[in-house]
């Protein structure tokens, strides 16, 4: 089974009845079938860069490593969510290239670079490279 979260990602679970104490449950398993795809290395820890609902983070979060790369990061700007492949190109590379309105509403090609402390970051001038 699934279901759509608020941002567009189908989510699978399963779910089973369980004999607990004599009296049959339902189980519900979220983690069904999420086999996590590794986008690349975490600049902080070295741990995997894997994709959650609304960002490309650490996959040791649990343990306390705060990197992420959020989806929206250049939304604010006129640009579109980053996908997967951005994240991966920049991650391995360290820089890529995005796509934003300028204040007349005209799209610009901009640098966009990693950053350990906000995830990416844009290069406006494009003269941090």
């Amino acid at each position: 089974m699934s279901f759509n979260m608020s941002s567009g990602v189908e989510r699978l679970f399963t779910v089973e009845l369980k004999k607990v104490e004599e009296k049959w449950r339902p189980w519900i398993d979220f983690e069904a079938g999420s086999e996590l795809e590794v986008l690349g290395e975490c600049p902080l820890c070295g741990a995997d860069v894997v994709e959650s609902p609304l960002s490309y983070g650490c996959s040791r979060w649990d343990e306390g490593c705060e990197f992420a790369i959020f989806k929206n990061s250049i939304k604010r700007f006129g640009g579109k969510m980053l996908s997967k492949q951005k994240a991966r190109e920049l991650l391995s590379t360290g820089v890529t290239e995005v796509t934003i309105r300028d204040f007349d509403g005209s799209e610009k090609r901009v640098p966009l670079l990693l950053d350990k402390d906000f995830g990416c970051r844009i290069d406006f001038k494009g003269e941090e490279r």
